[in-house]
């Protein structure tokens, strides 16, 4: 059963490796400058961000974008240390403050959607950091009629821990990948670190799923069943703050994952949907198909270590065998002769087009490439982590419990 596992996991993944490697050399469209910058309002939620909030509004201020067409809102969600009395030092920004804790950031996006009168707005989180021409570089992409939404690539802030490092190796990655899947326009997210709309577009869709625990995913699967594209614009690189405890990062995917299968089950109608184009067709049943594969692994992973317990436990009870004794080391022609290449083939193969995929990723975004115990954890360990996480987020939806941030 095990082999059958790997199999149909090594496929998958090989299949999905080509076929983003084929898109990579694919020639890009490219975007036409607009002949005026439009107008934007940029809208900040936060809740407690007393010690970042600061650092963010002074990068935003500092946005190669002209003065007169720029107007930032701050909604702060009723934070109980400074935040607001941080926000107020700065001039010209408007603070919103709301009366009633609304607990999520999809809350705070609709406040601040209500003081917005410009052609387009953005969203960026408390604890970011936007980069000094990035904004410039994501209205271009405006000039397409078609396009409602713009993203930018999104890096993790002076990594510090291991858990921080492994996150910033994720995001990497998340960027490429994200780069592919807008250039054939099938990108299905918008993500709180300076994401651009179009204002009059998502007020007819009534704004943010104050529901969804992840509003950013589902504001997207609505703008392209309204018949938009969500494009990316991978030079505009920003920066954001990650979960530093481990405790706070499994609650951050947990929730992030819920939100996923919620999403996805309000917006099933665009599988198999010849409608959406690649998108129906193609990566929304992979996108599905992953999930389960995921859940998979972890069902395989606990029958695996089940295996192993058992198996020692029955050599242990039944054969008194000693278990501090030293096992014999075999020489290297028995242990050659003991691999099965059934399976040890395809994970390698599988291996080699995953190194090749974050070789790529680093060298796109001119990032150092780190060869330390950390890169090992995040490539063979961190997808068991995620499988866990993503059981953990399947139970807890079936379960009915609540969903909070």
């Amino acid at each position: 059963m095990f082999e059958y596992y790997v199999w149909i996991i090594s496929f998958v993944f090989l299949y999905l490796s080509v076929f983003w490697i084929i898109v990579f050399y694919m020639k890009e469209k490219k975007t036409r400058k607009l002949e005026e910058y439009p107008s934007v309002s940029i809208i900040v939620p936060a809740y407690n961000e007393e010690k970042n909030i600061g650092k963010t509004l002074n990068s935003i201020l500092s946005l190669d974008y002209p003065v007169d067409k720029l107007k930032i809102i701050v909604v702060d969600d009723c934070s109980s240390d400074n935040t607001a009395e941080v926000v107020k030092e700065f001039d010209n920004v408007k603070l919103v403050q709301r009366k009633e804790r609304g607990g999520n950031a999809a809350v705070s996006m609709n406040t601040g959607l209500k003081y917005v009168d410009t052609d387009l707005f953005a969203r960026v989180d408390a604890d970011s950091r936007v980069s000094r021409d990035s904004f410039k570089k994501l209205v271009d992409h405006f000039s397409d009629k078609k396009v409602g939404s713009v993203i930018s690539s999104i890096l993790v802030d002076e990594p510090k821990s291991s858990l921080e490092k492994m996150q910033k190796f994720e995001y990497i990655i998340t960027n490429f990948t994200r780069k592919l899947m807008s250039k054939i326009r099938v990108l299905n997210i918008t993500n709180g670190v300076l994401s651009a709309y179009k204002t009059n577009l998502v007020k007819k869709l009534g704004g943010f799923d104050e529901k969804n625990l992840t509003e950013d995913f589902e504001i997207a699967l609505r703008i392209i069943r309204k018949g938009y594209d969500v494009v990316m614009e991978p030079s505009s690189l920003n920066y954001t703050h990650v979960p530093r405890k481990f405790s706070d990062f499994w609650k951050q995917r947990v929730r992030w994952y819920r939100g996923f299968i919620t999403s996805m089950i309000k917006h099933k109608s665009l599988l198999f949907n010849k409608n959406y184009g690649i998108l129906g067709l193609f990566l929304f049943p992979v996108s599905v198909l992953s999930m389960f594969l995921v859940l998979f692994s972890f069902v395989m992973l606990i029958y695996r270590l089940f295996d192993v317990v058992y198996d020692w436990s029955y050599k242990l009870i039944t054969l008194g065998t000693d278990i501090f004794s030293i096992p014999e080391i075999p020489d290297v022609g028995e242990f050659i002769l003991s691999i099965d290449v059934r399976i040890y083939i395809p994970v390698f193969i599988s291996l080699v087009f995953g190194f090749y995929v974050y070789l790529k990723a680093h060298k796109y975004y001119n990032e150092k490439r780190i060869y330390s115990i950390v890169t090992i954890i995040y490539l063979f360990f961190y997808p068991i982590i995620t499988s866990v996480q993503w059981f953990h987020a399947l139970i807890l939806e079936m379960g009915g419990a609540k969903r909070k941030w």
